[in-house]
């Protein structure tokens, strides 16, 4: 396990999803998300990919490319490659690893114990119940969504490259919504 830095976490909300040992904080400065051990779940790889909910759990496994990963945008009906990284790489691998059913030929690759993909509604519930359980064991203090995930992708990188990610139009939208740290600007002198 990584150390976690209780001064950055200082009034923060945390949480560790034991699913995939996401370690989550939110603050009016941002949000920081250091990923262990395993990286199994939808939501580590929207924290890695900047993926919306909906188009994380659309990926088959015919989209995994020697070049990344080859999504298509629901929303803005753009398509881009999201290029691989070791993190990326690996969180899909564990993925894969996973068990599935043997009756499943279904290529998608999040899919349900008996092989069905997750709908972005069932998703949703298991998020609930997982968000739920987290509070009543005092892990968390409040609840956070995937929004959060994404705009965590948005604001460890540059305006540029995080319009890019998240595919978006226009960065106006990146900067207005997802972009939550403060920008860092150099003095004069």
């Amino acid at each position: 396990m990584i150390p976690i830095n209780s001064q950055k976490l200082a009034g923060c909300v945390s949480w560790v999803m034991p699913s995939c040992c996401l370690v989550v904080a939110r603050s009016s400065v941002g949000t920081d998300v250091s990923l262990l051990g395993s990286w199994s779940t939808p939501a580590c790889c929207q924290c890695l990919s900047g993926l919306g909910k909906g188009d994380i759990l659309s990926i088959k496994l015919e989209h995994l490319k020697d070049d990344g990963i080859h999504v298509h945008i629901s929303k803005t009906k753009k398509d881009i490659i999201i290029e691989w990284t070791d993190a990326l790489r690996k969180s899909v691998h564990t993925i894969r690893a996973l068990p599935r059913p043997r009756k499943v030929t279904g290529l998608d690759l999040f899919c349900t114990r008996d092989g069905r993909p997750y709908t972005v509604t069932g998703f949703s519930s298991i998020w609930q119940r997982k968000m739920k359980a987290a509070i009543e064991q005092g892990v968390i203090k409040e609840r956070f969504t995937d929004h959060d995930l994404r705009a965590k992708s948005a604001s460890d990188t540059d305006i540029e490259h995080a319009t890019r990610l998240l595919a978006h139009l226009d960065r106006k939208t990146t900067q207005r919504y997802y972009r939550r740290k403060a920008e860092k600007v150099r003095p004069l002198r």
